[in-house]
């Protein structure tokens, strides 16, 4: 999710500082969206420049961890006629490892 709003230069100064402190408590958060930081990061400072505009980039990266696997369940065959019995297999989709980037940006 990504919010753009031109603001004055003291008021993107409160709304970058108020990420600040979130993210000392380690979490932030995006209109509706708030996310967790692990406890390494890999932050990133980017300046670029166009013939009619200027953008400061600040990026914060981590790594999402794998969720737990699930347990294997051991499937019991009931005594009967049948020599062998099929036990039942579960699968279940992985969360994706991405790195999820807490951004703020401010152009000019």
């Amino acid at each position: 999710m990504q919010i753009t709003r031109e603001v004055s230069l003291k008021d993107a100064v409160e709304i970058i500082q108020g990420f600040l402190d979130h993210l000392s408590d380690g979490s932030v958060a995006v209109g509706d969206n708030e996310v967790k930081l692990d406890h390494m990061v890999t932050i990133e400072f980017e300046i670029q420049s166009t013939t009619n505009e200027l953008e400061l980039e600040f990026e914060i990266k981590w790594k999402v961890p794998k969720p737990a696997a699930a347990p294997a369940s051991s499937g019991r065959a009931s005594g009967g006629s049948s020599a062998s019995s099929a036990g039942g297999q579960s699968s279940s989709s992985a969360a994706s490892e991405a790195a999820t980037p807490a951004s703020v940006g401010a152009g000019s």
